[in-house]
């Protein structure tokens, strides 16, 4: 079992006696226009996403969100949420699934 703990601040917390620190996702396209380097072509992630065999969907997306997404109950832009780091500003997270069924219940 994997667990993926959430704490207030930096997200660094201490498990058995070991800091430990959850990664943040830092977008690469502004950080790298200012240091002149051209933005990336990174396409359209629904476009690439339906383009994947199912297998791969199922995983990337997990069970419940993936059969929640093929019938049309939300949407690719709906799996992500935002919200304010007191370090990298605004950044994005995935909703659990309970979120996603509770918003468009």
């Amino acid at each position: 079992m994997v667990y993926n703990l959430q704490v207030e601040g930096d997200e660094s917390y201490v498990a058995n006696g070991i800091v430990v620190h959850n990664c943040s996702q830092i977008p690469i396209v502004p950080i790298a226009a200012r240091l002149g380097i051209p933005e990336p072509d990174m396409g359209n992630a629904e476009q690439w996403l339906r383009a994947q065999p199912e297998s791969v969907q199922r995983e990337m997306l997990g069970k419940g969100v993936y059969e929640g997404y093929k019938a049309g109950k939300w949407k690719l832009s709906d799996l992500t949420t935002t919200y304010e780091d007191s370090v990298y500003g605004t950044m994005r997270r995935p909703p659990t699934l309970e979120m996603l069924e509770a918003i468009h219940a």
